[in-house]
């Protein structure tokens, strides 16, 4: 299963609502504010596996029982399935799947008395799913509190940070974004 993102969004916070929490009023180092924006952002996603904006997603599995399960959160919908037939990508008819949203995981399931395609390609990322994601309201807080929490830790360690250290952790951002992280078992 590989996961590519095709197109993203702003993230919750922008430029001015880091110099306002950080108390930095010169525009001097706003380039450095957007690398650690883009850095929490970053590790913010990753650390929850949840998007901190709405994207797009393309999600390539070799068989379509891999669809059952999709990590990345909360997806919206899945706008469109295809399938290697012959090297060629050919639409799977909305008519036999559905879009199951969950709170941990969303999953593509069949409709009842329908099957897969069986003229699938037999190679590695024949099934592509498209889908978008977005964070809505709901986590939105916590999201916010988690990056200004690790851009000020970011921020206040410059020149003195160890790379590999969990900064997530050490900067409290971790204590907002566990609310709503998606475990992994």
């Amino acid at each position: 299963m590989f996961y590519e993102r095709t197109s993203e969004g702003d993230p919750p916070i922008d430029i001015a609502v880091v110099k306002q929490h950080l108390k930095v009023r010169s525009g001097a180092e706003n380039e450095l504010l957007a690398i650690y924006l883009k850095a929490a952002v970053t590790a913010g996603e990753k650390y929850t596996s949840r998007d901190f904006s709405v994207g797009t997603w393309k999600v390539t599995v070799d068989e379509f029982v891999e669809l059952q399960c999709l990590y990345r959160s909360p997806i919206v919908t899945v706008t469109s399935i295809t399938h290697l037939v012959d090297d060629s990508a050919v639409a799977v008819a909305t008519s036999i799947w559905y879009f199951n949203r969950g709170h941990q995981w969303s999953e593509v399931r069949l409709k009842e008395s329908q099957e897969w395609p069986t003229d699938t390609d037999v190679r590695n990322g024949a099934i592509v799913a498209t889908f978008t994601t977005d964070p809505g309201k709901r986590y939105i807080g916590g999201m916010k509190l988690g990056l200004l929490k690790h851009i000020a830790f970011l921020y206040e360690n410059r020149g003195d940070f160890q790379p590999g250290k969990n900064d997530i952790k050490d900067s409290g951002a971790s204590i907002h974004y566990d609310q709503f992280r998606i475990s992994r078992v």
